[in-house]
């Protein structure tokens, strides 16, 4: 891990968005029955034959929703309904229980095949971001050597202005990257949630903010 990431893992870096007239749409989990999968979801995998279990569970005081590890070792995908164009920003909080531990986000998606994803493999240490084009993985850039609390919450950020991807964990800027092919980027995609098929892991607070403008970098 490069020094200049490490001082940024130490340091919290304000990020202003201006957001337009429609409201973040947030998913709390906190309403939906327990047990179930939850209304406003659709399930789906890639490289696996099925999108694994994925339902809504409790621990304490925290409702949540969770992918359950099995032996699949593909891709399990869950897809909020709401629709999105253009720039946006997406966060959410999410803890690994067992198996493989790897997990993240999903934005821009068409289909279980053309997406972009950004995944927090604990078993490696590493945070990567992902364009999907035709069920085929393109790395666009990737941090490791992370030093992370496995038993604890983490919260992804990807903020996605034209060509730019911006990745953040835990409030802090991990890296910024550039795909200039800009996939997807006119029609309504939706977003949402990936876990590896053999990853358990607990997801919570999905919030989904559609951008009218870039962000402010200072």
């Amino acid at each position: 891990m490069k020094a200049s990431c490490r001082i940024l893992l130490a340091l919290s870096l304000p990020l202003s968005l201006a957001l337009g007239n429609q409201a973040p749409v947030a998913h709390s989990f906190d309403e939906a029955p327990i047990g179930a999968s939850p209304p406003g979801f659709t399930f789906g995998s890639m490289r696996q034959k099925a999108p694994g279990r994925w339902t809504v569970q409790k621990r304490d005081a925290d409702v949540f929703l969770y992918h359950e590890r099995d032996a699949l070792t593909g891709f399990s995908l869950a897809i909020a309904d709401t629709k999105t164009t253009g720039d946006l920003a997406v966060t959410m909080r999410l803890r690994f229980v067992d198996g493989a531990r790897a997990g993240g986000l999903v934005w821009r998606y068409v289909d279980d095949n053309h997406y972009y994803t950004l995944i927090l493999d604990m078993a490696k240490g590493a945070i990567a971001v992902y364009r999907v084009s035709n069920g085929h993985r393109v790395l666009l850039e990737v941090e490791d050597d992370l030093e992370l609390d496995s038993d604890a919450w983490h919260t992804l950020k990807v903020v996605h202005t034209d060509e730019s991807v911006r990745a953040m964990l835990g409030g802090v800027r991990v890296f910024e990257d550039r795909d200039r092919t800009n996939r997807w980027s006119g029609g309504a995609t939706r977003v949402g949630l990936i876990a590896t098929g053999n990853s358990g892991v607990e997801f919570d607070d999905l919030k989904i903010a559609v951008l009218t403008a870039k962000p402010d970098r200072r």
